[in-house]
């Protein structure tokens, strides 16, 4: 019996950009602070290569971008704490995907 072989690694990620106020109204987006937008990725990480990249408003949870969990079957799914959530994780369990997260300090 041959062992599973784990598929692609996804990282997910939010950063927040910064743009001038022309810019981000060309864009439709309406200056909030800290910050207007943020951009949301799934990178694979044995190709180096993006999966999806999204410009969002900033004002919008990182758990909307989220990969379907079925789309992790056999994947590692590696998130910053952002996008701690366990009904999520057990939907990427239960599709046959693995994840590691990293919690708030107040988990547990």
């Amino acid at each position: 019996m041959s062992k599973p072989r784990l598929g692609p690694g996804h990282i997910r990620s939010s950063s927040v950009p910064t743009a001038g106020k022309d810019v981000l109204a060309r864009f439709g987006f309406h200056a909030v602070k800290p910050a207007a937008v943020a951009l949301h990725g799934t990178m694979d990480v044995l190709h180096d290569a993006p999966i999806t990249i999204v410009l969002s408003p900033d004002t919008d949870s990182e758990q909307v971008y989220l990969p379907a969990p079925e789309s992790l079957k056999g994947s590692l799914f590696l998130a910053d704490r952002g996008y701690l959530n366990l009904t999520y994780l057990s939907d990427v369990a239960h599709q046959g995907g693995f994840f590691v997260v990293r919690a708030k300090e107040a988990f547990g």
